[in-house]
This record gives structure tokens, sequence and C-alpha cells, in this order.
């Protein structure tokens, strides 16, 4: 064999090797947004999809979507590795979108490769707040441990940012955990009578959330009630049902705890309404009290469980 066939033959093998090798890959997807990581917009979101070369099969159910429902996908003006993906989110909060391995096939029909997921948060909420009594409500503790919980991240906020009728923050103000949505503080009650009622609110403008958006107003009732110190108190035990509610004060209840006695109703003060025995039946008769919010107090031995129901005649 002369050099120059010996030449050509390493040529060929060569050109074999590397034309295999720049095909045994399939065609990669990254996903983008122009609105990254963060929008505020009221629309659907804008997602570009671009492919490493043209491809076929890509449709719709190739997309997995978190928080949000695919309204439109086409191919853009120009290759048709490129798509246009239009999202509109569910609620505020994080969108993620997936495209997984196979999704699409290209002129080899070689199967595409999964693409990195692309989150970002759709912002169009204002910060919500919960109030949690970290030892029930009513309790006996004083000063009274309050958890404060925002929806999401926020700046500005401060202890002058609550406040309390009939009592006054004992503590400060301290960010649960470095976290910029939970925060603690304790309040002490004020006032001469053996109950004690507080009335903390945040106003509306108190806090922003990264989208600039400020909170509405909240407020919760603390009640201090001496008798709670030495019990086990829940506010809303998860296993205490109270039906219907809203309702007519013809109760039904379920409790998961077979000790229980009696039952008393309490308004939003403290100050007993009603009580009575509980019965197999597990029925209370609370119809004559008038429309509003109450609290059901089942008791045991050092055992209290409290659920807040409604009566709306």
């Amino acid at each position: 064999m002369n050099k120059q066939l010996l030449f050509s033959l390493i040529l060929c093998l060569l050109f074999s090797i590397l034309s295999q090798n720049s095909f045994a890959q399939g065609p990669s997807v990254v996903i983008t947004s122009p609105v990254a990581p963060a929008t505020t917009i009221f629309d659907s979101i804008p997602y570009t999809i671009t492919f490493s070369k043209n491809v076929t099969g890509f449709i719709g159910s190739d997309i997995q979507l978190i928080n949000g429902t695919l309204k439109h996908l086409t191919p853009s003006f120009g290759p048709a590795s490129v798509y246009l993906a239009y999202v509109e989110p569910a609620d505020c909060g994080p969108v993620e979108i997936k495209i997984f391995a196979g999704a699409a096939q290209d002129s080899l029909g070689q199967q595409s490769t999964a693409a990195v997921p692309l989150t970002l948060r759709f912002d169009t909420c204002r910060p919500k707040i919960t109030f949690t009594p970290v030892n029930g409500n009513p309790t006996g503790a004083n000063p009274v441990p309050l958890h404060i919980e925002f929806s999401e991240p926020v700046t500005g906020f401060t202890a002058t940012d609550i406040k309390i009728d009939s009592g006054s923050i004992s503590g400060g103000l301290t960010s649960w955990m470095s976290l910029d949505s939970l925060f603690t503080t304790a309040i002490t009650p004020t006032g001469t009578s053996t109950i004690k009622v507080m009335v903390v609110s945040i106003d509306s403008g108190a806090v922003r959330d990264p989208a600039n958006q400020t909170n509405d107003s909240t407020t919760i009732v603390l009640t201090y009630n001496p008798q709670f110190a030495s019990i086990t108190s829940y506010q809303d035990h998860p296993d205490l049902n109270v039906y219907p509610s809203p309702g007519d004060g013809n109760l039904t209840i379920h409790f998961p705890i077979a000790t229980l006695q009696s039952w008393k109703v309490l308004n939003l003060s403290g100050q007993e309404m009603l009580k009575g025995e509980i019965t197999t039946q597990n029925k209370i008769e609370a119809s004559s009290l008038p429309n509003g919010t109450w609290l059901l107090m089942l008791e045991g031995e050092n055992t209290y469980l409290v659920k807040k129901f409604t009566i709306q005649h």
C-alpha cells in the first residue's frame, strides 16, 4: 500500500470519527425570559426556548410548570430551533418552568437533552401578615409571646409599626432565625381586670416587599387569662373539629381526648357565655348567642382544647 493511499484512508477514518462525535450529542435546550428573575406584570410571562439545532416534535405538553399554566407556544420568526412560550401564573410566588430530556428530536432522530429549570418570582400581591400566639389564645403566659409572619420577605418593619391597645411590647422585636419574613415579640397586658384583652394591629404600608408593594392592615385580639398558666392549652387544635361554622350555633364536635368532660363558650374577651357537660352525642347548643366569632373550650383534667367558631343566623 503506497503512502498516498494510506494517508487517504487515515483522513477518511478521522473524518468518520469526527462526524460521529459531532452528532453523538442530541440537541441541547436553554430557557430564558426577559423578565427574570422577577416580574410584576399582570399578563402572561414570556419565555424563549432555544434548541442548539433545528428540532421537531416539541409541543406544549413537553413543558412542565409549577405555579403556572401554558397559554401559548409557537416558533418565533426565524429558525425552527427557537420557540416562544407564554405562561400565566396561578398565584404570586415562584413560577418554575422545566423541559425534560426527549422533548424534541433533530433531523437524525436524536433526542434533546434536559434544560436547566428556570424559576422567577411573580409578584403582584401585597405581603400578607399572620399573627401566631406561641402559647395559644387565650393564654396564661405573661408577657404573651407572639410570632408575626409575612407571606414574603419584607423591609422596613420595626417595633413602632406594632400598635397595641391595653398592652405594650416587652423585649423589643426580633427577626426569627435571621429571616426577613418572620419576627417574634412579646406583649405585656395592662389593666386591672383579671382577664385582660389586648388588640394588636399593624397598619397598612408598614413594610414593603421586593416588588415595592406594601401590606394591608391586620389585627388580632389576644386574651390573657391566668387560669391557663398551669394547663396545656391549644388554640384551634388541629384534631378538634367543630361544625357547622359558620352556622346557627347548633354544634357537633369531634375531639381526640376521651377524658374531656365539659365545655364553655367564651367571647373574644375571655368572658364565659355558656357552659355544659359533654354528652355521648357530642352536641352543643349555642344558638342563643348572636352572630359573631366565639371560642369553644373543652375541659378535662389539666387539658383545655380551644377552637374558634362562627355563628351566622
